[in-house]
C-alpha cells in the first residue's frame, strides 16, 4: 500500500467513527446519588423500627431535592 493510501483509509475511519460513535449507546455507571437512594431504600425496608423508617424517609426526601 502506498502512503496516500494508508492516508486515505484513516482519514475514512475517522470520518466513521465521528459519524458513528456518538450512536452507539455505551454502559454507564449510575451516579453516585442513585447508590446512596438505594442503599437508604434497603436500610427503609428492611428495618421494623419506625424511627428508623422516619429518618430514612427524611434522608430520601433531602437527597431526592
Amino acid at each position: 500500500m502506498s502512503t496516500l493510501q494508508i492516508i486515505s483509509l484513516l482519514l475514512v475511519a475517522a470520518a466513521a467513527a465521528y459519524s458513528y460513535l456518538p450512536a452507539i449507546k455505551w454502559p454507564t455507571a449510575k451516579p453516585d446519588s442513585m447508590a446512596a437512594v438505594e442503599a437508604v431504600l434497603r436500610i427503609r425496608d428492611s428495618s421494623t423500627t419506625p424511627e428508623v423508617r422516619k429518618a430514612c424517609t427524611q434522608l430520601l426526601q433531602a437527597l431526592l431535592q
